[in-house]
């Protein structure tokens, strides 16, 4: 039995006309879908594409790529998507990783696509308007890589602290993280929710899960302009949407009036200062304020709808946390990866067989809620004085104008009494006069003698990698062209 080919039959029987997916060029029914993910898991059979195969997925964010998705999905087959933006810069080292059996792209991309392993390439039909043919393209494989055999699907980590892995979810904890995000988000058929971000970002990835889990509607917004996603918010039947940090921060900067139709508003895959948490509520009047805490290996282990802005809030259901003595943070339970693909000592030194080190240091209060406190391995000395990037940043976020915060250290030279210099990277509002004196100014008034930062830098935008987090590689070579 598969899950998301049931559910998607289930939807073609009960709402066949209704809308699962659409886009700014078109739109999908659930009949429509049972059809195509019929005729597309027939092809792949056809190309002798089998569940103990990998796919790589290459396409724009929209109808199209959310149909392929879940054919993928009612196929068992498991399956890496990648940004097509990303095309050039990452293909074939991520080729090289996965070493797929199929790559599905569109047919303008075929020059793009290394052709010395591809044998046959098939066309495919997508039941909506489409500017460009589909093409499964198969390929020989040549490294015999063992995978789980109930490995369901692959999401690429962001890369922002080291180089990006490959998570292996398997198939049941597909379906527990969609059925999580319908209970939390009380998400159902009548729902339509806006989707923000990518597929191959895991609050992306989720949302179509949940949105074939709840056979609700997805409306994907695949211009990547805020003012275009403001316009597409301001639609008025629309109850639900999960965004990052860097694209609330860019909604808000252009949003010009309330908007009133939402019943909830998720924050993911990053935080935002409590100031502009409340500016959230302000923009989304009635809303539900909900923002979570979670890995890529973990899915979600955190939940907070209260008014306290501070605390990342309290487990969610059938997930258990623990913290260390030294203040780290494990997971146990829902959402847990199978391990990185191809990677079984990183795969030991991240997994605690059961559960899952996140690296991210947490102390409880007394309420129970969990309060983020830095990363364990962002911890530095100065001045002989023990403290985190993550208290610096915390403390600098509330600085009046302030929109987003990095912090990055390096060694000092030999002698010198600081021990490590740290630096702060920071971008402001738009209307925002500070300079690079008034927030060191700032800084001096928040933080200890020994915190106050070496270097301070303001910047028109924060870099960032594919997956949206802060490009701190980036930011350090930046740095270094400084001194």
């Amino acid at each position: 039995m598969n899950f998301w080919r049931d559910q998607i039959k289930r939807g073609a029987k009960l709402r066949p006309d209704e809308v699962v997916f659409s886009d700014t060029h078109g739109r999908i029914s659930f009949a429509e879908l049972a059809t195509f993910v019929e005729s597309f898991s027939i092809e792949l059979k056809r190309l002798g594409v089998t569940p103990s195969d990998r796919v790589l997925i290459i396409l724009p964010r929209g109808v199209v790529s959310a149909a392929c998705t879940s054919a993928l999905l009612a196929s068992d087959i498991p399956t890496l998507a990648i940004e097509r933006a990303n095309l050039i810069s990452s293909l074939d080292a991520t080729i090289s990783k996965l070493d797929p059996r199929a790559i599905i792209f569109l047919d303008a991309d075929r020059d793009r696509i290394p052709k010395s392993t591809l044998t046959q390439s098939s066309e495919v039909a997508v039941p909506i308007a489409v500017r460009d043919t589909i093409r499964i393209a198969l390929r020989k494989t040549a490294k015999q890589i063992q995978q789980p055999p109930e490995l369901g699907w692959f999401l690429q980590t962001s890369g922002s602290t080291r180089d990006p892995r490959l998570v292996m979810m398997s198939r049941q904890n597909l379906v527990t993280r969609a059925k999580g995000e319908v209970r939390d988000f009380s998400l159902n058929t009548t729902d339509v929710i806006v989707n923000t971000l990518s597929f191959t970002h895991d609050v992306g990835f989720n949302q179509l899960l949940s949105t074939l889990a709840s056979l609700s509607t997805l409306r994907i917004q695949n211009q990547p302009f805020p003012t275009a996603l403001v316009r597409m918010l301001t639609q008025g039947d629309q109850q639900g949407v999960s965004a990052t940090p860097l694209l609330w921060m860019q909604a808000m900067s252009v949003a010009e009036k309330p908007i009133s139709n939402f019943r909830y508003v998720a924050v993911s895959g990053g935080s935002l200062s409590a100031a502009n948490l409340l500016r959230l509520s302000h923009l989304f009047p009635g809303a539900k304020i909900i923002r979570t805490y979670g890995q890529t290996e973990t899915f979600r282990s955190l939940l907070n709808q209260s008014d306290d802005f501070d605390s990342q809030g309290s487990p969610i259901a059938d997930v258990r946390l623990e913290i260390t003595p030294d203040g780290e943070l494990l997971h146990f339970g829902a959402g847990e990866m199978m391990g990185y693909f191809g990677a079984p000592e990183a795969s030991n030194e991240k997994m605690i067989y059961p559960g899952i080190r996140t690296g991210d240091l947490f102390s409880l209060d007394s309420a129970g809620t969990y309060r983020y406190q830095g990363r364990r391995d962002d911890m530095f000395k100065r001045f002989d004085t023990r403290m985190h990037l993550g208290e610096i940043e915390q403390a600098i976020g509330g600085v009046s104008g302030v929109t987003t915060v990095a912090a990055l250290t390096k060694p000092a030279a030999a002698g010198d009494p600081r021990e490590n210099l740290l630096a702060v990277f920071v971008t402001l509002d738009a209307g925002s006069t500070s300079t690079k004196i008034d927030i060191a100014k700032s800084c001096r008034g928040l933080l200890d003698p020994a915190k106050q930062p070496d270097v301070v830098e303001i910047l028109n935008e924060m870099p960032r990698t594919a997956s949206y987090k802060i490009d701190r590689a980036e930011l350090r070579r930046r740095w270094d062209l400084l001194s």
